[in-house]
């Protein structure tokens, strides 16, 4: 048996343990709780840093973390520059068979190709989108697959693309498109501007529903 003494040192170590693991417990849960109240209510600005990211994936939502999101369930879904990690969630969970980058290459494309993924490459400089691009952007998300469309942050590229299918294929008002850029991280200063560049991009890809497919193959984008 152990004496007296023994014991009451056994009793303190045990305790200090105890208060050690409750207040690791508590840094956890209020850890969590902060990273919740951090994505719902948007405190983390779109995509998120390398921390954000760990407490998004911690908490189970790593979506908003990469500025993602859903344009037509089952078909287009747009996002910012996915990482191998959030490559194989989408794939998985979403079905993605085809990546569209605005940004030129990145590492990640290779893993997409590893996936069974088809890359298609667009190298836009700006955000204003190229009128030719568009119009082979739009034939390819009339496509019967799963895109996933990214830029860098998915706010201005990616925003002017998903703006102008939004209006051309499913008739949004320029308005709307233009709120949903915003929700989505594209500054309201140039409001003006962007509501110039999207009315021209409009008229352009409404000038024809589509183009041939002999237009689409000449297009210099690079499939990986």
């Amino acid at each position: 048996m152990l004496s007296y003494g023994r014991q009451t040192v056994y009793k303190n170590l045990m305790s200090r343990r105890q208060k050690f693991i409750y207040i690791v417990l508590a840094v956890l849960i209020i850890g969590n709780s902060v990273g919740l109240f951090g994505i719902y209510s948007r405190w983390w600005k779109a995509p998120y840093d390398g921390t954000g990211k760990a407490v998004a994936w911690s908490v189970g939502l790593p979506e908003p973390a990469y500025n993602f999101d859903t344009v037509v369930a089952g078909k287009l879904y747009r996002s910012g520059l996915p990482d191998a990690r959030f490559l194989d969630y989408v794939r998985q969970r979403y079905g993605i068979q085809h990546i569209v980058s605005l940004v030129g290459a990145s590492e990640i494309h290779a893993r997409a190709k590893e996936l069974g993924m088809n890359v298609t490459v667009l190298d836009w400089q700006t955000a204003e989108p190229p009128a030719q691009d568009l119009k082979m952007l739009l034939e390819l998300f009339d496509r019967n697959e799963q895109v996933l469309l990214h830029c860098r942050a998915g706010r201005d590229r990616s925003g002017y693309a998903i703006a102008v299918y939004r209006m051309s294929r499913q008739h949004w008002s320029i308005e709307r498109a233009i709120k949903d850029m915003e929700a989505h991280g594209h500054s309201r200063r140039h409001r003006l501007e962007t509501n110039r560049i999207l009315r021209e991009s409009l008229g352009i890809v409404t000038d024809r529903r589509g183009v041939r497919q002999s237009e689409v193959d000449s297009r210099p984008a690079r499939s990986l």
